[in-house]
């Protein structure tokens, strides 16, 4: 009957056996440990924060902006003056008077939908954005027919006291 060979092991292969078993270990812990949070995580965080406020804002107040409802102008109007500022401010309150009695007198209603946001140079304190969004108007109250308007805008915002305000508000093809 044939001995057979017996394996022996040496130190050689303990050593590479031991290393393969570091490795895989740190592997694990590599890919199964939450991400630490460096100065590199903390500053992402704050641009995130800081891109979803402004997101936020210029989608309100475009939604303000586009809506309008002749029976509650005065709400309406203060939705888009709370959030303006600067230039826009200034020509949004000269034309105020007209757009209320023109609203009225047609009777009409828009409901406006932002469908999408894209943002363009951010700072710490300004950013441009720009906004598709659609508005559903109804002249003549409820016996009127709806149209439905698709725009482009563009605005800038600065922040103002910790919120975000639209400075400048423009249509864009």
């Amino acid at each position: 009957m044939a001995r057979s060979p017996r394996v022996r092991w040496g130190w050689l292969d303990l050593a590479l056996g031991l290393l393969a078993l570091a490795l895989l270990a740190t592997a694990v812990l590599t890919w199964t440990r939450p991400a630490t949070s460096g100065t590199g995580d903390a500053a992402a965080r704050d641009l995130s924060r800081q891109q979803w406020q402004v997101t936020e804002a210029a989608s309100a107040e475009v939604e303000a902006f586009l809506g309008v409802d002749h029976t509650a102008m005065d709400e309406v109007v203060a939705r888009v003056e709370d959030g303006a500022t600067g230039r826009f401010a200034e020509e949004y309150a000269a034309g105020r008077d007209r757009l209320v009695s023109s609203t009225e007198r047609t009777r009409a209603t828009a409901r406006a939908t932002v469908r999408a946001v894209a943002l363009g140079e951010v700072t710490a304190r300004r950013a441009e954005v720009l906004v598709a969004a659609d508005a559903r108007v109804v002249e003549g109250g409820s016996d009127g027919g709806q149209q439905l308007l698709q725009h482009r805008l563009r605005l800038v915002m600065v922040e103002r006291d910790g919120r975000w305000l639209t400075e400048q508000l423009e249509f864009v093809s």
